[in-house]
């Protein structure tokens, strides 16, 4: 998720192109929608600094995030995207990685 991160944040400053964002973007929808399936919020426990709500509650936060992320570079807006990104990064992500990702 990192890498289509990175991605997005190139397109949203205009290095990356409009296919390689839409890639990323549509790749963050798909790996949203299978976080429960990857981290189950009854395996939290055997994460230090997870508990059964931050999982759930991220899991839905991603989902309802990246899809108007993808909205947006498929509109090929590059300001609606970069602000998309940031939400998703400071609300989806920072869901779960309260401390930073990278």
């Amino acid at each position: 998720m990192l890498a289509d991160v990175k991605t997005l944040r190139s397109y949203g400053k205009g290095i990356a192109d409009q296919g390689q964002a839409e890639t990323a973007a549509s790749d963050l929808v798909r790996l949203s929608n299978r976080l429960e399936t990857l981290f189950p919020p009854e395996i939290a426990h055997q994460y230090v600094e997870l508990t059964p709500d931050m999982i759930r509650g991220g899991i839905s936060a991603m989902r309802d995030l990246t899809e108007p992320l993808l909205g947006s570079v498929r509109a090929q807006d590059r300001e609606g995207a970069a602000l998309a990104l940031s939400r998703t990064e400071r609300d989806g992500c920072g869901f779960c990685h309260l401390h930073g990702y990278e």
